[in-house]
């Protein structure tokens, strides 16, 4: 099956196209508002799990979406709402338990942040403080379930990364000056980190592998061009 989450500017509303077997299904999720600014979505053994800001161009909160596969009903959590806009640019992942955790930016504090569900509440925390057109946040959870996060740093106009070893944040700027727009970041089986993005200066969709003083593909956090 292939998925695609997207949002609908006829509804304004929250969509998943499930396709298979040349066969579409279309599901309406929740209506979010007349902003989206960036779905997060992950699958995992057919169930999905989707972070979003629902909201307006002024104000607006971070929320997650899940389906109860008992009922056939997709809920909506808040997750956060403790300033006036936040829950931008969100991007969700889950740990081996199936819990979910979502990197975004609060436009009204200039910071990425960082929720994850501990089984019981949500757990919400400052990662770092950045200039206020930034966002774009990307986030995986490693083998041992901690968190790396990528994102762009409108301050700097720097690609960024947020690496947690457990009890504090480690930010490492992988492309500087490369605007860093459109991140994807993932792990390899051996939690090794790669990063692919849009870099605005030089119009190229670029791939950069992370945190490695010599690492294999690119030698130390540099990028490969791979085309517009």
């Amino acid at each position: 099956k292939i998925y695609f989450s997207y949002y609908n500017f006829s509804n304004t509303g929250l969509e998943i196209i499930n396709l298979f077997s040349g066969i579409d299904d279309t599901t309406i999720i929740s209506p979010i508002g007349s902003h989206h600014y960036q779905l997060g979505f992950v699958n995992l053994d057919g169930t999905e799990h989707l972070s979003y800001y629902n909201g307006t161009d002024t104000s607006g909160k971070l929320q997650y979406s899940t389906i109860n596969l008992e009922t056939g009903l997709w809920g909506a959590t808040t997750v956060d709402e403790s300033s006036t806009k936040t829950g931008l640019y969100s991007d969700i992942d889950l740990d081996s338990y199936g819990n979910p955790h979502i990197s975004y930016f609060d436009s009204t504090n200039n910071k990425i942040k960082y929720a994850y569900y501990d089984s019981s509440s949500w757990v919400i925390s400052d990662v770092a403080t950045v200039g206020e057109n930034s966002g774009y946040t990307s986030i995986v959870i490693n083998s041992i379930n901690r968190p790396n996060i990528a994102y762009h740093d409108s301050t700097t106009g720097d690609l960024m990364m947020a690496k947690w070893d457990g009890n504090s944040w480690t930010i490492l700027a992988q492309d500087e000056g490369s605007a860093g727009l459109g991140t994807d970041i993932s792990v390899d089986n051996t939690d090794m980190i790669f990063i692919s993005y849009y870099d605005e200066t030089t119009d190229d969709l670029e791939f950069v592998t992370t945190g490695y003083e010599s690492p294999i593909l690119t030698g130390n956090s540099y990028y490969h061009i791979s085309g517009t």
